[in-house]
């Protein structure tokens, strides 16, 4: 991996969590999407935990794709910080149903002295997080939405 990469795009999420699947969905439809760029580095994250950390050390900004219990229309997104993470009310935002809460990979990142600079999280609303293979109605009918803005956004990031 190039440790000098100054943009990463995460895709997290349990494949065998139906909706949760979105944050990796949607990196792998962008890699297909999109011309390979010598300074972003798209990585699909599933649910890696700790394991994560060395592959986003060096990353001056950092883009977290993932389900996002934020207590609105399934198929609907966010782009929101950390700190709006961690100063919401527990029910109103939660972004992990993976190995170790992401948030907490951040802080790591943070005591090894190598956080980004710049961190945003595209939410996706889930519907369904329960066991299974499939995407509920809500987000099959919104996936190409979401990538569309998934670009935007990637784009307005990158600038």
């Amino acid at each position: 991996m190039d440790l000098a990469k100054p943009l990463v795009v995460i895709g997290l999420g349990n494949e065998l969590r139906r909706d949760d699947a979105v944050g990796v969905v949607l990196v792998r439809m962008l890699a297909e999407s999109t011309s390979p760029c010598e300074n972003v580095e798209i990585v699909d994250g599933g649910t890696g935990g700790v394991n994560l950390i060395h592959r986003l050390e060096g990353a001056k900004r950092l883009l977290i794709v993932d389900a996002a219990e934020m207590g609105i229309e399934p198929g609907q997104f966010r782009f929101f910080s950390p700190e709006e993470v961690k100063n919401a009310a527990p029910a109103k935002v939660s972004l992990s149903l993976h190995e170790t809460d992401f948030m907490g990979i951040l802080d790591i990142l943070k005591r090894l002295g190598s956080q980004p600079e710049v961190v945003r999280i595209f939410g996706i609303q889930p519907k369904d997080v329960s066991y299974g293979i499939g995407f509920s109605d809500e987000i099959k009918t919104a996936l190409c939405g979401l990538l569309e803005n998934l670009h935007k956004g990637l784009d307005e990031f990158s600038k």
